[in-house]
C-alpha cells in the first residue's frame, strides 16, 4: 500500500486485479465482482474492508472514465461500461445502509481513496490549489428529516467574514427540495466559475462554491443526479471530496444524516489521513437532533431539544462529544418552527434562508445559524471555545459582515442576473 505523500495511487489497477483475484475465481465479466459483494458482504450486513472498498469505488468510476475503459485489467475485472454503470449505482446504493455503516469506516475510506486517486486524481481533471496555506470545507450529507433552511451555506459566509478561507462543496437539491447549488444561484453567484476564479476567490474574498456535479473536478456525482437519479453513497462521497489540494483543505465541519454516524466519518479519515489521502487537522462530524428520535435527524449543529452528536478529529485524536444549546451559550433550546420555513419547497426554502441571511426571522433560527458558524471558527481556533466562537460569529453577523462577503462574492464570480440583497 503506497503512501499518498509521493503522490502515487494507494493501489494500480493491476494490484485490484490482483486483490480480487485472491479472493476466488470468476472474476471475468462485471456480473461477478458486484454479485461477489452482494452475496458475501451486503447481504450480511458485513462491512467491505479498505481493499474492498478501493474496489468499489474504482468500479463507480470506471464506467464514466475513458482512461480507465481503456485499462485492460478493468475491462477483465468489470466488463462492459454499460452494464458496469447499472451495476456499480446498486452497489453503492445497497452499502447505504446504517446496519453496514455503523462499523463500516474502513470501507467509507476505501471507497473515498479511490475517487480521490483516480477521479479526482485522474489526469482529466482539475485538482484545486489556492494560495491559501489553510482551506476549510463545511458541507453536509442531505437527507435532513427535518426540512430545514440553508444553514451550512449561510455559516460559510460567516466564518469567511470571520477571516476563514472557505471553499464550500454543495450540489443541487431535487424537484421537491432546493439544494445549497440552488441557494448559491439564487444569491447571484455562479455555481460552476472558472478553476482559476474559484481559487482567487477562496485566496481575495475568503470563500468560493464548489459544484459536485462539475466534471472539471470529478464525474462520479452525475451518475447519482443524471443517471440512477437515486439516493446512494455519493451523499456521503460527495462531501468527503472536496477537490481543494489536500495539502491546503485542512479543517472540515461535515454533517451527517441517520444513515452515517459521526464516529464512522472521523475513522474514515484518520485512516485516509494516515494513508496521506487526506490531511485534515481538525475535522467536526455532527449530526442534529430534534428529540430522542434517531431517524429524525438534520445534517447541521443541532440546538434544539435533542442536541448534537459529534465526533471531533484533532490532529490524529477522536473525542466522542454530545453538544446543546448551552454549549454555545444559549440558554433556551431552539423550536423547529424557527428553523423550518413555512413552505417545504424549493422557493420556500431559499426565501426564508434570505430572511435569516437579513436577520428578518426569529431568535431561533438566527442562533441556529451562530451556532453552525461558531462551530467552523472554533475548529480554527488555539484552544477549541464554542462560546467564544459563538460570540465571534455573533459580531460578524450584527455588523453584516457575511452580506458584505455574499457581495464580494457576486462581484468574483457573478451569475448573469443580478440579485438584490
Amino acid at each position: 500500500m503506497e503512501n499518498k505523500n509521493n503522490n502515487k495511487k494507494i493501489y494500480s489497477t493491476s494490484e485490484v486485479s490482483g486483490m480480487l483475484r485472491g479472493l476466488g475465481s470468476g472474476y471475468h465479466g462485471s456480473n461477478n465482482f458486484p454479485n461477489f459483494v452482494l452475496r458475501d458482504y451486503l447481504r450480511l450486513n458485513k462491512p467491505l474492508s479498505f481493499e474492498l472498498g478501493y474496489s468499489v469505488g474504482l468500479f463507480a468510476i470506471y464506467p464514466g472514465n475513458a482512461a480507465l475503459m481503456q485499462d485492460k485489467n478493468l475491462q477483465n475485472l468489470f466488463g462492459k461500461p454499460e452494464l458496469a454503470k447499472i451495476q456499480s449505482n446498486a452497489l453503492l446504493s445497497s452499502l447505504y445502509n446504517r446496519a453496514t455503516m455503523e462499523h463500516g469506516h474502513e470501507q467509507l475510506a476505501g471507497i473515498v481513496a479511490s475517487v480521490i486517486d483516480y477521479d479526482i486524481g485522474g489526469s482529466q481533471h482539475v485538482k484545486l490549489s489556492p494560495l491559501s496555506e489553510v482551506v476549510c470545507d463545511n458541507c453536509g450529507t442531505g437527507g435532513d428529516r427535518i426540512g430545514t433552511f440553508h444553514i451550512s451555506t449561510i455559516a460559510a459566509f460567516i466564518a469567511a467574514a470571520h477571516g476563514m478561507r472557505m471553499a464550500k462543496h454543495g450540489s443541487p437539491g431535487n424537484a421537491r427540495q432546493s439544494g445549497s447549488s440552488d441557494m448559491i444561484n439564487a444569491l447571484g453567484i455562479d455555481n460552476m466559475p472558472e478553476p482559476n476564479k474559484v481559487e482567487r476567490a477562496i485566496d481575495n474574498v475568503g470563500f468560493a462554491y464548489i459544484e459536485a456535479l462539475d466534471t472539471r473536478y470529478k464525474s462520479i456525482h452525475v451518475q447519482t443526479h443524471e443517471f440512477a437519479r437515486f439516493a446512494h453513497m455519493n451523499d456521503i462521497i460527495g462531501p468527503m471530496t472536496n477537490p481543494v489540494d489536500p495539502s491546503k483543505l485542512q479543517i472540515k465541519l461535515l454533517g451527517t444524516n441517520a444513515i452515517v454516524s459521526p464516529i464512522t466519518i472521523a475513522l474514515a479519515y484518520k485512516k485516509l489521513n494516515e494513508l496521506g489521502v487526506t490531511n485534515i487537522k481538525r475535522g467536526l462530524f455532527v449530526r442534529g437532533y430534534l428529540n430522542g428520535d434517531t431517524t429524525i435527524t438534520t445534517d447541521e449543529v443541532s440546538i434544539m431539544r435533542g442536541g448534537t452528536e459529534a465526533a471531533l478529529l484533532d490532529n490524529g485524536r477522536i473525542t466522542k462529544m454530545h453538544i446543546n444549546f448551552s454549549s454555545f451559550g444559549f440558554e433556551h433550546p431552539v423550536r423547529v418552527e424557527d428553523i423550518r420555513p413555512r413552505y417545504n419547497t424549493k422557493d420556500g426554502r431559499i426565501g426564508y434562508s434570505l430572511e435569516v441571511i437579513n436577520g428578518n426571522a426569529p431568535n431561533g433560527a438566527i442562533n441556529t445559524l451562530l451556532a453552525n458558524s461558531a462551530a467552523i471558527i472554533a475548529l480554527n481556533m488555539e484552544k477549541i471555545d464554542f462560546i467564544e466562537a459563538t460570540k465571534m460569529a455573533e459580531t460578524v453577523f450584527k455588523s453584516g459582515g457575511h452580506i458584505d462577503i455574499i457581495n464580494s462574492v457576486k462581484t468574483a464570480l457573478p451569475l448573469r442576473e443580478e440579485v438584490v440583497l
